[in-house]
């Protein structure tokens, strides 16, 4: 028999429980008659994510055009980083003089694209790291990978962007990685990441 408001819906109790690192038994096995405890996170203005363990990250860079082949930017979180990046930016531009699309892939990989991008100057807060987790490289005409998450389409010298509001963020776990590659060939190709990271806690590690 059920006790008085007990929380029968047993995904809220586990979320908590691993929110915060409580063992033993479910930490709120009811509710309470009146009022429920909340946790609020990140406030309202981006710098004080720093606080709460986020470190900020940005960078662009551009891969050549080549005859015959597309180009493909690539963002790897390295498998024993122990690092959740959280992408809130991911911007694709190509100088293609036709309308042009961009396809953003998703999926597992323990290796790097064969032109490696330096993130040493990546850092958008002075209180964290300079250089973040994440391993950039780039390449025309990679190899297939993951699966296609998205493909987004733009104008003659527009730019497509990938993430549009609060729910579109994209998660990015140790042992995956984030291409985008034009679809169009023999085009210079310039994508923009912006993302967060922080450590996880152990809690969240499965």
């Amino acid at each position: 028999m059920a006790g008085y408001n007990e929380i029968l819906v047993g995904r809220f109790a586990r979320g908590l429980q691993k929110l915060t690192g409580i063992k033993g038994p479910a930490p709120t096995p009811t509710l309470s008659g009146d009022i429920t405890a909340t946790i609020s996170l990140f406030e309202d203005g981006v710098e004080n994510r720093y606080l709460q363990g986020w470190e900020f990250f940005e960078h662009a860079t551009v891969v050549a055009a080549v005859a015959a082949v597309a180009g493909t930017v690539q963002i790897r979180n390295p498998a024993g980083s122990n690092i959740v990046a959280v992408f809130e930016k991911i911007v694709a531009l190509s100088a293609s003089a036709a309308v042009d699309s961009f396809a953003l892939k998703t999926g597992a990989v323990g290796t790097d694209l064969t032109t490696p991008v330096a993130l040493t100057t990546s850092r958008l807060d002075s209180r964290t790291r300079p250089t973040p987790t994440l391993v950039m490289s780039s390449q025309t005409n990679a190899a297939a990978f993951g699966q296609v998450a998205e493909v987004r389409g733009s104008p003659i010298g527009a730019s497509a962007d990938f993430i549009l509001d609060f729910m579109h963020q994209h998660p990015l776990l140790p042992g995956d990685a984030l291409q985008v590659t034009d679809q169009t060939v023999n085009t210079q190709l310039t994508v923009s990441f912006r993302w967060r990271e922080r450590f996880l806690e152990e809690p969240e590690r499965t």
